[in-house]
């Protein structure tokens, strides 16, 4: 997953076909809103991606922590939970 350019100033497009020799740069549109350049997500369907079982379990975990816990220590424990639970301890 990376950053890709989604638009582009005309006068940069230009260069960038000139200086690079990539045709691709050639079909960028312009930015709407008058910006040099346009960045967006490298995975093509844009927005954040879903969180992984991993994720949904440290969040949980991390929420349930007793109070005045610290939370690298709180991480480390719910690390060692979810290795456990994945039967990987």
């Amino acid at each position: 997953m990376g950053v890709c350019i989604t638009c582009v100033r005309p006068d940069l497009r230009e260069l960038l076909v000139q200086e690079t020799g990539e045709e691709r740069f050639a079909s960028l549109p312009p930015c709407p809103d008058g910006a040099a350049v346009g960045f967006g997500r490298g995975r093509g369907g844009g927005g954040k991606r879903a969180p992984s079982e991993y994720n949904i379990f440290m969040g949980k975990c991390i929420k349930a922590r007793p109070p005045g816990t610290p939370v690298p220590e709180a991480m480390k424990g719910c690390a060692i939970q979810y290795k456990q639970l994945k039967g990987k301890a």
